[in-house]
């Protein structure tokens, strides 16, 4: 007899031929919010290309590549058909609890689907799908019961379906009881010990890095290994921008129970907006001297902003030697409250420079929520400097390599 729950091969009501996806799926970005951008060419293209593949993958029956490929052409137009398609495709491969995950987000996506009430239906048939439960003890011959009817004794396999009471005997007569929920056809491995000992839970996700909850504790991050004590637990995986799984497992005692946990994106979710670098104005007030060269001492005053990690700024220096109009710039190579930096400086007047800079600025301690900021900033530079002079009728210059020494103030808004 056909399994009424396994995907007949004719069943495939959501194919859409290329042209139409595209065609569909233009329609609906045209008819979308203004925030949404349209659909563009190449993501069209993409699409068209990522169909043709899935369908020809399922024409060899090789349902992993097709839900591969229907999920990338999905990605480059959503349309809710192409779920529906991948759920089709994890019925056949017998992933019980994925396909009624793809096609409960084809009904969320599809406000007027004329086939709801079928879908819902077949939503809850793969919820109510009988899985193996193992019952196993460390020594084998105990008595089992489900639900309170004696079932046969260890090592016991059992087909079962939905919420349960599974109760061993031990050897001194007491009843040791657990919970299951058999859901999606899922094998299920109940190990009781009528000792208490750890087992290892091993829990993997298709996202790196999320969280790892046991029983409403948190144990770690994906891809997460660690002991627990044997018996029944939850365990819940979240990420930021991602729907929450959670599955019962059983861990055995001095055994292993491995959990994968396959997180989607929220309907309607969409990637957070980096926000725009802020811009920050300042004065500077510093004063030093050259360690080479015959310029003397050194003190200026800037006017400037700041963008992300550079800076800019205007100002006025004075010199032993001669005044003189400063331009700078600085590229920040950490952004922390130490900002140690690279730049540039040109000095315009009766003695004029260019120099290369190196420096840091540290930024001082400041109330919570206060605009302004103090540092302090000390600089080294290296660099040409050009003294022009004239005689009556005739004109010199001069150029000798300079290294100026410069610390001081900078208060920022």
């Amino acid at each position: 007899m056909t399994d009424p729950l396994r995907p007949p091969r004719a069943r495939r009501r959501h194919t859409l031929a290329l042209a139409a996806l595209v065609t569909t799926v233009a329609a609906l970005g045209a008819t979308a919010a203004p925030a949404h951008a349209q659909p563009t060419a190449e993501a069209k293209q993409q699409a068209k290309a990522a169909f043709g593949r899935a369908e020809a993958a399922e024409k060899r029956k090789d349902w992993q590549t097709a839900i591969t490929e229907y999920q990338a052409a999905y990605d480059a137009l959503p349309h809710p058909d192409v779920l529906y398609n991948i759920a089709v495709d994890f019925e056949r491969l017998e992933e019980y609890r994925d396909a009624a995950t793809y096609y409960r987000r084809y009904l969320d996506e599809k406000d007027d689907a004329a086939d709801r009430a079928k879908v819902e239906a077949l939503i809850e048939k793969l919820r109510a799908r009988p899985g193996v439960v193992s019952v196993i003890t460390d020594d084998a011959g105990q008595a089992v019961q489900i639900d309170g009817e004696v079932r046969g004794r260890t090592p016991l396999e059992v087909k079962l379906a939905g919420k349960h009471e599974v109760a061993v005997k031990g050897t001194d007569g007491t009843w040791t009881r657990r919970e299951i929920d058999v859901e999606y056809g899922e094998a299920k491995e109940v190990r009781v010990s009528l000792i208490a000992h750890d087992g290892t839970l091993i829990v993997g996700s298709n996202v790196a890095g999320a969280q790892v909850m046991v029983d409403d504790q948190v144990v770690g991050v994906t891809p997460f290994r660690g002991a627990v004590p044997a018996g029944a637990h939850t365990v819940e995986v979240s990420a930021p921008g991602w729907s929450t799984a959670s599955r019962p497992v059983d861990v055995p005692a001095e055994g292993s129970t491995q959990a994968t946990m396959n997180l989607v994106r929220p309907v309607g979710w969409t990637p957070p907006v980096q926000p725009v670098p802020e811009t920050r104005f300042y004065i500077a007030v510093g004063g030093g001297g050259a360690i080479t060269g015959d310029t003397g001492y050194l003190y200026e005053v800037l006017f400037g902003g700041r963008r992300g990690r550079v800076d800019f700024a205007l100002g006025y220096g004075i010199g032993s030697a001669s005044a003189a109009f400063v331009l700078e710039t600085r590229v920040a190579l950490a952004t922390g409250n130490v900002r140690p930096y690279i730049g540039a400086s040109a000095l315009l007047g009766g003695t004029s420079m260019v120099l290369g800079n190196v420096g840091a600025l540290v930024n001082l301690p400041r109330k919570d929520g206060a605009r302004y900021q103090t540092g302090l900033y000390a600089q080294l530079g290296v660099g040409v400097a050009r003294t022009s002079s004239s005689s009556g009728s005739t004109s010199d210059a001069a150029s000798a390599l300079v290294v100026p020494l410069i610390a001081g103030l900078q208060f920022s808004y």
